[in-house]
C-alpha cells in the first residue's frame, strides 16, 4: 500500500500533494474525534445505570468534585450534553471533510485526465502511429477515473476508518483487554486469510477487466465509425458479438471482485454478535455479576461496534477495490511519470523563435524508415524549393510521396540528413516556430461537431474570430455562397461529428479554407481537391494562385491537370526523385510522367 500511495502523490502536482496530505490528516482528525466521542458513552450509561459508580471512579469523582455538581443528575446532564456536542462537531467536521474529499478528487480527475491528454499529445507523430485512438481515449477517460475514484477515493477512506479502527481497538483494549485480543485476533486471521486464499484471483481479474475494458472501447467506436458498412452490410450480430465478448468478461470480472469485497461482512456480522453474546455469558457465569454492573461495558462496546463493523467494512472493501485498480494506476505511473518512457517534451510558444523562409527549403541527404518498417521509404533524398514558388509531387503509391510531406509539416524526423529552411536546421527547438507558418490540407479533413465557423478557425476562441479574414478565406475556397443562400443558419450550421452532414467536397472545401484563414508562408496541399469536381477545383487553385506571390504552395494530387501551373513537379519512385522539372517539360521528356498521363486520359475517357 506505500508504494501504490507513492505512485499515486508522483502522479500528482505539488500544490495537489500538499492537498492531499492536508486532506489525509483532516480525515485522522475527524477519526479522533467520532473516536472521543465513544469514550463519553461509558460514563453517561454507567452513572445512568448505576448513579454511585461516579464515587468509584477516579477520573468521574476528580471532574465532579472539581467543578462542584449539586448533583448526580446536574453532573449527568452535563456528560450527555458533552457526549452531543462531540457527536455533532464530530458529524460537521465529517461532513465537511467528505465534501473535501470528493472535491479535491474529482478536480484531481479533472488534472489528471488533462496531463495525460497533453502528454499524448506531445508525443512525435510516429507515436500514434502505432497506438490505437479508442485505447488512448479509454486511458484519459476511463483509467483516470478508476484511479481517483477506486484508489484515491478508497485510499483517503480507508485511512479514515483505519485510525477510527486503531484508536477505538486502543479504547476499548483498556476496558477488557482479554475480550479485545480475541476479537482482534479473530477478526485479523478471518480477513488475512480471505485476502491470502483471494489475492490471487483478485489480481487476474483486475488484469481481465483492463484488457476486456480496452476491447470494448475499441469494439464500440470501430462500430460508430463504420456504422455505413454495418448497416449496408447487415453486420449488426456480428459487431455486437465482437462488442460482447469483452464485455461480458469485464462484467464477471466486477462481479467477482465485487463479491469478494462484500462477502466477509455477512460472516463477521455473525462474528462479533457470537462473541458479544459468549462475552455476556461469561461475565454472567464466571463473576456471578449483576447484570447492572456490565451494561455500561456493554453500552460502550455495542455503541463501538456500530461504528467498528462498518468501519473494519469499509477498510477490507477498500483494501480489495485499491487492489483491483491498481493495474489502472500501474498504467497511469508508466505514462505520466517523470521517468516515463513518453517523452516530456514542453510545448514551444511559436511567437518565442522566429523562422524565416524567403529564399529555399531544402531536403539534404534525408533518409527515413519507419519504426515497424526493415526498408527505408527514403533513401538520400535531395530536393530543393524556392519560396514562392508552387511545387508539386507525382508518384506511385509507395514512392514516399505522404512521406515527405509529413517530414515537410515536421511531423517526422529524418533518421539520416538533414532539412534546412534559408540553411537553418529543423529541429525541436524551431519546429513549432516552422510549423505556425504552415497551412495544411490533408487527404481526409477532421472536421469537429461544431459550426462551420469554428471549424474553419479551428484552435481559435469564438470571441477572436476574425470574421472578415473568415469570410475572405470562405470565399478563395469557393465556401461562400454556399454557407449564405443554402445554409439557413450560414456560419452557424453545425457541421455533425466528423462532418457527416456535408458532403465530401464541401468538407474538403471548409479545410481549404482553415489552412488560408492561419495566413500561411507555405501552403500544403496533400490531395486536397480530389473529392471536388473539375470546375469547383479550377476555381479554388485560380483562387489560391491569385495569392500564391504571400506564399509557397506544396502539392501532392490525384490528378495531373491540377500541377499545371506548377513551378516545379518532381516525379517521384522508389528509389526516389527520378526527374523534376514544368508540366510540359517533363510531359515531353519523361517517360513516368507520360505514363501517369495516358493513364488518367483513358480513365476520363472511360
Amino acid at each position: 500500500m506505500i508504494g501504490i500511495a507513492r505512485k499515486l502523490l508522483n502522479l500528482m502536482s505539488k500544490d495537489s500533494a500538499k492537498s492531499f496530505r492536508t486532506l489525509t490528516a483532516l480525515t485522522i482528525l475527524s477519526a479522533f474525534i467520532e473516536t472521543f466521542g465513544i469514550a463519553f458513552v461509558f460514563p453517561f450509561v454507567a452513572i445512568l445505570s448505576v448513579p454511585n459508580y461516579v464515587q468509584h471512579s477516579k477520573i468521574l469523582s476528580k471532574i465532579y468534585y472539581y467543578f462542584h455538581f449539586a448533583s448526580i443528575h446536574q453532573f449527568l446532564l452535563f456528560i450527555g450534553v458533552a457526549l452531543l456536542i462531540i457527536v455533532v462537531l464530530g458529524n460537521f467536521l465529517i461532513a465537511f471533510t467528505l465534501w473535501y474529499v470528493y472535491r479535491f478528487s474529482y478536480m484531481e480527475e479533472h488534472y489528471m485526465a488533462s496531463a495525460l491528454l497533453k502528454k499524448y499529445m506531445q508525443q512525435p507523430y510516429t507515436f500514434f502511429l502505432s497506438q490505437n485512438a479508442s485505447v488512448l481515449l479509454k486511458n484519459i477517460v476511463d483509467e483516470v477515473k478508476r484511479v481517483i475514484q477506486e484508489i484515491l477515493i478508497s485510499f483517503l477512506k480507508m485511512t479514515t476508518k483505519l485510525t477510527v479502527a486503531i484508536v477505538m481497538l486502543l479504547l476499548l483494549f483498556f476496558y477488557s483487554p482479554l475480550l479485545m485480543s480475541i476479537i482482534v485476533a479473530s477478526v485479523g486471521l478471518f480477513y488475512g486469510a480471505f485476502i491470502f486464499i483471494f489475492r490471487k484471483h483478485i489480481e487476474k481479474s483486475s488484469e481481465i477487466a483492463m484488457a476486456a475494458n480496452s476491447k470494448k472501447y475499441k469494439h464500440a467506436i470501430e462500430a460508430l465509425h463504420a456504422i455505413q458498412d454495418v448497416k449496408l452490410m447487415n453486420s449488426y450480430n456480428f459487431v455486437l458479438k465482437q462488442f460482447s465478448r469483452p464485455s461480458v468478461l469485464y462484467a464477471n470480472a466486477r462481479s467477482s471482485a465485487n463479491i469478494l469485497s462484500d462477502m466477509p461482512r455477512f460472516f463477521l456480522d455473525i462474528l462479533l454478535f457470537g462473541g458479544i453474546l459468549a462475552y455476556i455469558v461469561i461475565m454472567l457465569l464466571q463473576h456471578n455479576s449483576n447484570f447492572h454492573t456490565i451494561v455500561p461495558t456493554l453500552a460502550m462496546f455495542g455503541y463501538a461496534g456500530m461504528r467498528l463493523i462498518p468501519s473494519v467494512s469499509i477498510i477490507y472493501n477498500s483494501y480489495i477495490t485499491i487492489k483491483f485498480a491498481e493495474p489502472s494506476l500501474n498504467l497511469l505511473f508508466s505514462d505520466m511519470s517523470e521517468n516515463s518512457m513518453l517523452s516530456n517534451q514542453e510545448t514551444v510558444d511559436p511567437l518565442s523563435m522566429e523562422m524565416v523562409f524567403q529564399n529555399t527549403l531544402n531536403f539534404k541527404n534525408v533518409c527515413y524508415a519507419y519504426p515497424s518498417a526493415k526498408q527505408p521509404v527514403i533513401s538520400d533524398l535531395n530536393i530543393e524549393i524556392s519560396a514562392f514558388s508552387t511545387v508539386g509531387f507525382v508518384g506511385k503509391t509507395g514512392s514516399g510521396k505522404t512521406t515527405i510531406i509529413n517530414l515537410l509539416l515536421g511531423l517526422l524526423s529524418p533518421g539520416d540528413g538533414s532539412i534546412c529552411v534559408d540553411d537553418v536546421v529543423l529541429n525541436e527547438k524551431n519546429l513549432r516556430a516552422w510549423q505556425s507558418k504552415i497551412g495544411y490540407v490533408s487527404q481526409s479533413i477532421y472536421l469537429i461537431d461544431d459550426s462551420i465557423a469554428n471549424n474553419i478557425a479551428f484552435g481559435v476562441e469564438a470571441k477572436n474570430i476574425d470574421w472578415d479574414h473568415l469570410k475572405s478565406v470562405a470565399r478563395q475556397a469557393e465556401l461562400y455562397d454556399f454557407i449564405t443562400q443554402e445554409l439557413p443558419d450560414q456560419y452557424d450550421t453545425q457541421v455533425g461529428d466528423r462532418g457527416v452532414r456535408l458532403s465530401g467536397g464541401q468538407c474538403q472545401r471548409i479545410g481549404i479554407a482553415r489552412a488560408l484563414y492561419r495566413k500561411p508562408k507555405l501552403l500544403v496541399l496533400d490531395e486536397a481537391t480530389s473529392a471536388l469536381d473539375n470546375t469547383t477545383e479550377k476555381k479554388i487553385l485560380e483562387n489560391i494562385n491569385a495569392i500564391s506571390s504571400e506564399m509557397t504552395i506544396v502539392m501532392v494530387a490525384h490528378r495531373l491537370t491540377t500541377l499545371q501551373n506548377c513551378d516545379k513537379i518532381f516525379v517521384l519512385t522508389s528509389n526516389g526523385v527520378n526527374a523534376s522539372g514544368t508540366y510540359q517539360s517533363l510531359s515531353e521528356s519523361n517517360e513516368i510522367f507520360r505514363g501517369f498521363l495516358q493513364n488518367e486520359n483513358k480513365s476520363e475517357l472511360e
